[in-house]
């Protein structure tokens, strides 16, 4: 065995066990962010569908944070709560990773009347 061998060798076992770690991390995660979503979240109706969706997003794109009010803010910022007016008593559904900077004119407290305001004064 040569020397570029043993070093291809040693690379690849390096980067299996990285992602050896890293899927067990995942599976030791999810069930704790699940759990603790539902819980501070308890008076809203979230399908398991939904926040494993949103849970598996953010895992592929390595966003979890160690912060489970991060989490479940993100997660209802990712949802139609806010859309759909804040309603308690309607199951919530995940759109898609909420990105502040796709998102730029989306507020979701705003109330649009449907009216313009007028430059000549007040309406």
């Amino acid at each position: 065995m040569n020397r570029r061998t043993f070093i291809a060798l040693c690379a690849t076992a390096a980067a299996l066990a990285v992602a050896f770690f890293r899927s067990r991390e995942e599976e030791k995660i999810y069930p704790r962010f699940t759990l603790a979503v539902y819980d501070r979240l308890s008076y809203l109706k979230i399908d398991k569908d939904e926040l494993h969706a949103f849970i598996m997003d953010d895992l592929r794109r390595k966003r979890l944070d160690r912060s489970v009010d991060e989490v479940a803010r993100r997660f209802l910022l990712s949802t139609d709560f806010f859309i759909s007016g804040m309603d308690e008593e309607r199951p919530v559904k995940f759109l898609g990773r909420f990105d502040p900077y796709t998102k730029l004119c989306s507020h979701p407290f705003a109330a649009i009347s449907g009216r313009l305001p007028t430059s000549g004064g007040s309406a």
